[in-house]
């Protein structure tokens, strides 16, 4: 049996960072159009632990009756200005380590083993994006503080249903058409399902007929078991997200660093894999709180909606809604 060199089990970097983006940019293309841009992926590199966005407040009553007889001196409006915060999640990959006996009896190729560990990065990546993404929206959007009300609660009535996301896309009022997407988990995707199917959608020679598929108001669904969609599932309580445009944004923020040693002293050289990134989370309509929220939240911190500081007045304005059931 030839006996590979250590040389033969390298990470290469060009042929990992070729393949990580490739993955990253096919799934990010075809998730970033399925949820109708409401869930957006983006590269853009931010230095610091936050980054801020300002505007200028919308201009309320701004326009109002003139007096073309009067020559009084008017009253000035200031104009105001907010910022919308996202911030960073410094996040890591491995270690990983095997040893270099074990490729060499499977027949793997440093080739092989290079694109394999990429394409797994890039799902890892992903997901893990993904899940702090609905964490944060879930967070912000179903807090019931001051005057947002974009919470709808129809866990005492049951399961998701099309009565459900119709209440709860009336949150947004006359904006409702503002909504361009649905997430919700499976359970209630299914709940959604068997609503649907128990509606017969025609009748054929005494033969009910049944469509079979979720009806979900001509709106895109994103269906993912992502934790942060249950509430709790002892009491089986899920989150359905109804999102505006560009609701939720996650940003690519630092390089990529993967890194690969051969550890010696042992009985067999074994290679040690690593790797480090970072993103930026960012909710429509919010600012992350620098002092309750810090640098670099866990999970549980990003989850919480004291963290999360609403910048518009208006309900509307916001990244959307969040239906309740069980």
């Amino acid at each position: 049996m030839a006996i590979g060199k250590a040389s033969n089990f390298v990470i290469n970097d060009d042929l990992f960072d070729t393949i990580f983006i490739e993955q990253i940019n096919q799934n990010v293309n075809a998730f970033n159009a399925a949820s109708a841009n409401s869930i957006r992926f983006v590269t853009q590199m931010l230095e610091g632990d936050y980054a801020k966005t300002r505007f200028f407040d919308r201009l309320t009553g701004g326009v109002a009756r003139r007096d073309t007889t009067s020559v009084s001196a008017a009253t000035d409006t200031a104009l105001t200005q907010d910022e919308v915060i996202s911030v960073k999640c410094s996040r890591g990959f491995g270690p990983y380590a095997q040893t270099l006996d074990a490729f060499e009896k499977a027949q793997i190729s440093s080739e092989q083993m290079t694109s394999n560990l990429a394409i797994m990065f890039a799902d890892e990546f992903l997901k893990d994006a993904l899940n702090t993404g609905l964490t944060a929206g879930v967070a912000a959007l179903g807090q019931s503080t001051g005057s947002q009300d974009l919470l709808y609660d129809y866990s005492g009535t049951g399961d998701l249903s099309h009565a459900a996301l119709i209440a709860g896309r009336a949150k947004m009022g006359d904006a409702f058409g503002r909504i361009k997407a649905w997430v919700m988990h499976s359970k209630a995707y299914h709940d959604l399902v068997a609503a649907q199917v128990s509606v017969a959608s025609g009748n054929v020679a005494d033969f009910a007929i049944y469509e079979g598929n979720a009806g979900t108001l001509g709106l895109p669904v994103v269906v993912t078991d992502s934790a942060s969609l249950v509430l709790d599932a002892t009491t089986d309580n899920y989150y359905t997200l109804g999102l505006t445009e560009n609701a939720i944004v996650v940003q690519e923020s630092e390089n990529r660093r993967m890194v690969s040693d051969l550890i010696t002293g042992l009985d067999n050289l074994v290679m040690r894999v690593q790797g480090e990134h970072a993103y930026n989370v960012e909710v429509k309509g919010f600012k992350w709180d620098t002092t309750n929220g810090g640098v670099n939240p866990t999970s549980g911190t990003i989850g919480t909606a004291t963290n999360w500081d609403s910048v518009v007045a208006d309900d509307k304005d916001k990244g959307g809604v969040v239906i309740q059931t069980t």
